[in-house]
């Protein structure tokens, strides 16, 4: 094809060729490339929460603890965090769903967890409640 410009006397020859089929069908450009990224990054999300809450991990809810009758000093609340969590098996604490969170000013904890995970917290915080009435009798 030969395209002339006008006003002047030079003239233009333009060849099209095709392109392969193959090279045609995989060609992406890098605003093509982050739009799929993107879409991967969404259905994975999508897919870990699906899979969270519909297979028995459940809804995760926030629940707070007065433990203040089982430390004598409000400082020494970790005393009672860190054994709390060992007694979880660990892989339940590995989750990023999943927290026990100290607050000082009333003397008690915040615990995000599923509810068969509060009940765990509820029954180990009961057994340390009776041990430290038996040790106090």
């Amino acid at each position: 094809m030969r395209l002339s410009i006008p006003f002047s006397r030079l003239s233009v020859v333009v060849t099209l060729e095709r392109m392969p089929r193959t090279a045609r069908r995989w060609r992406l450009s890098l605003r093509g490339m982050m739009v799929g990224i993107a879409t991967f990054a969404v259905l994975l999300w999508v897919g870990k929460v699906a899979v969270r809450h519909y297979l028995g991990q459940g809804v995760t809810v926030t629940r707070t603890y007065y433990v203040g009758d089982l430390f004598p000093n409000p400082a020494d609340i970790e005393s009672v965090v860190m054994p709390l969590k060992t007694s979880v098996p660990r892989d339940e604490w590995w989750s990023g769903e999943r927290a026990v969170i100290p607050f000082l000013l009333s003397s008690s904890v915040i615990v995000r967890d599923t509810e068969a995970g509060h009940a765990h917290v509820q029954l180990w915080l009961r057994q340390q409640r009776d041990r430290r009435k038996s040790h106090q009798k």
